[in-house]
């Protein structure tokens, strides 16, 4: 039986973590959910017994599976009563998807940071592209705050809007994100690895390097009430920064451009209290600049748009060796927001970045 649209609450996101995809849906009703790439199928379930209560459903495929297929097939099984014995449920559904994966020779960008939950001064940029996208990133504070499970909406409703379920998207996680009650259940409802919200991910020629700041004052700041315990956090992260600098994988074959992904940039000194982890952050950068060597930092969190060369305004410690690109405009009112992206063009040869706004 053919699904109908509405069964969705959004269309599925695809988001690109290490080698597979990590496809997200929400639905209406409480649902049991499938996806078959080619003859294969995937489960959403707990050893064995398939989720129905979960808001929203996390199933991971092979990346290689359904860059090969070019389609996914959603199967959904929509529950009237879960029982102990002879449970009701109405027949299942279905709904296929095309997918393109990232081309081998040209990607095309569309970096989106601090949206902040402003759906429409954010698609008014989107809408100002000139030219394809072939992969979202979503570089942190795209919900304002995690104090109602509601904002978490926002991430799928972009990922609906601008991919239609049918390219990847990259998530990284921003400040904002750890603010509020539903801070802690917030990897329910985004792309992780092994639970963590920092990872790499190869989408054909191009590796990336997700990272994650946490917040961006100390961790005792009246601001957060004791909630959160960022600079633990990063220290498990440089280990992390570590063994990807041990393992390599940046080195394998066809991997022709590489970048580094996350929402503060944390090559810039900011000025006080945002002054934190500075040495930390000094070491992240060392290591990846002399071992990883990354053609950008991709960024938001300063709410303006720009590069930063070797040298440049946002280098002012002198250690960058790499360039760092802002992609996160917002200036003025809700209602009246100026809001920017980056638009990136990838090749062998280097990059090309576009500011587009929505005025």
């Amino acid at each position: 039986m053919i699904m109908k649209y509405n069964e969705f609450v959004y269309l599925p996101s695809v988001f690109a973590v290490g080698n597979e995809y990590q496809i997200i849906i929400k639905f209406r009703k409480e649902a049991m959910v499938k996806i078959k790439i080619g003859d294969k199928v995937y489960c959403d379930h707990s050893n064995g017994v398939f989720r129905s209560s979960y808001p929203v459903h996390k199933i991971s495929v092979p990346m290689s599976e359904l860059d090969k297929y070019g389609k996914y097939t959603v199967s959904v099984v929509t529950l009237i009563n879960r029982l102990a014995y002879c449970s009701e449920c109405y027949e299942e559904e279905s709904e296929t998807f095309n997918f393109y994966p990232v081309p081998k020779d040209e990607i095309k960008i569309c970096h989106l940071a601090d949206v902040h939950g402003d759906f429409k001064s954010c698609m008014g940029a989107v809408k100002k592209i000139k030219g394809d996208i072939d992969l979202l990133v979503l570089n942190g504070d795209v919900v304002d705050h995690s104090g109602n499970v509601r904002n978490f909406n926002i991430i799928y409703k972009l990922c609906q809007a601008i991919t239609k379920g049918e390219k990847p998207v990259v998530f990284s996680r921003g400040n904002h994100d750890l603010r509020g009650i539903y801070a802690e259940k917030l990897e329910d409802y985004i792309p992780t690895q092994n639970r963590k919200t920092y990872y790499t991910f190869r989408l054909g020629s191009l590796w990336g390097l997700v990272l994650d700041t946490g917040e961006d004052k100390v961790d005792s700041h009246e601001e957060y009430g004791n909630t959160v315990c960022c600079e633990y956090f990063r220290e498990d992260e440089e280990e992390f920064i570590k063994s990807v600098i041990e393992n390599k994988e940046y080195e394998e074959e066809g991997i022709t451009r590489k970048i580094v992904i996350c929402h503060n940039p944390f090559t810039y000194c900011i000025e006080p209290p945002f002054d934190i982890e500075r040495p930390r952050f000094r070491r992240w950068t060392k290591l990846i600049g002399e071992n990883i060597k990354p053609d950008c930092l991709l960024s938001g969190h300063l709410h303006t748009s720009g590069i930063s060369e070797v040298g440049g305004e946002l280098d002012n410690e002198g250690i960058q060796t790499f360039p760092v690109v802002v992609g996160s405009e917002r200036t003025g009112n809700r209602g009246n927001v100026t809001f920017g992206l980056a638009y990136i063009t990838l090749n062998k040869d280097g990059f090309n970045v576009e500011f587009v706004r929505n005025k």
